[in-house]
């Protein structure tokens, strides 16, 4: 059986596999772009400060979130203070 991309010649899989890759490869179309060093430096730096700012962001948010557990358990704790002297045998096993 002949592979299909190689029409009525007879070669290994391989060799038909690289004919087909060639062609795909030479069907792209190419241009040529001139790069504006400072633009494209303006346009990373934007994308840096937005990162950054949106990471500073967060890490506000977690510091009101902290803040306000802290508060909050200052005023209505969770858990009880209890001597270490008073503390049940029960619970030191």
């Amino acid at each position: 059986m002949k592979p299909a991309c190689c029409g009525e010649v007879t070669i290994k899989p391989r060799f038909c596999y690289l004919s087909l890759l060639e062609r795909i490869f030479n069907s792209f179309v190419y241009t040529e772009k001139t790069s504006n060093g400072e633009t494209e430096v303006q346009q990373l730096a934007k994308k840096i400060r937005e990162k950054f700012n949106r990471y500073l962001d967060v890490v506000n948010r977690n510091k009101q979130v902290v803040e306000a557990s802290y508060t909050a358990h200052l005023t209505s704790p969770l858990t009880a203070i209890q001597d270490c002297c008073s503390i049940p045998a029960s619970m030191m096993e």
